[in-house]
């Protein structure tokens, strides 16, 4: 959803190239004021910062979880290093759990899966996109809960990157090793 104004549009297809100037009227059925629409842009905004954040911890997780997993297998007669890094795999699969839906095989069953964190800011970001403005005060609602629900999930992220993560480079840094 876009805000009615002026805009410029430009359309790239191999080596064509055209551009031009739209006026954007509001839609007759809408009455949505200008503010409204602001409103929702920076709802918009705010939540696929949200997801992008969301999906950067992630990937940031699953990386470390797997070079984890290749320092155990490369030292795997260093009790310690094993002890502290099998704490941090579990943790952070624990987390991952937590945040995006990893217990069901196939793709087939995807709406019947309960939400994790992932899913419900999705599925707040596609509803008010699809319904427009004025955004409903259940919908504001719902999206400052699904920030103060982010905020712990990505507090215990960084907790375990402080802690277990840091442990186990600690216990490189006794061996002469590098994580």
């Amino acid at each position: 959803t876009v805000a009615p104004g002026e805009y410029d549009i430009k359309v790239i297809y191999g080596e064509a190239v055209g551009s031009t100037k739209v006026t954007l009227v509001p839609d007759r059925r809408n009455v949505a004021t200008p503010a409204q629409y602001a409103e929702l842009e920076t709802k918009e905004a705010l939540l696929t910062d949200l997801v992008n954040e969301i999906f950067n911890a992630l990937e940031a997780a699953r990386d470390e979880r797997d070079d984890l997993k290749r320092v155990l297998a490369d030292y795997p007669g260093d009790a310690p290093l094993q002890e502290t890094g099998k704490s941090a795999i579990d943790r952070l699969s624990a987390w991952e759990k937590k945040v995006y839906q990893t217990e069901y095989q196939t793709y087939e069953d995807v709406g019947h899966v309960p939400g994790r964190m992932i899913k419900k800011v999705m599925h707040i970001l596609s509803s008010i996109d699809y319904d427009g403005p004025p955004l409903t005060s259940a919908t504001l609602q719902r999206v400052d809960e699904l920030q103060a629900d982010w905020a712990p999930l990505h507090a215990e992220f960084e907790d375990i990157r402080a802690s277990d993560i840091a442990a186990v480079n600690t216990r490189l840094r006794e061996m002469d090793a590098f994580f």
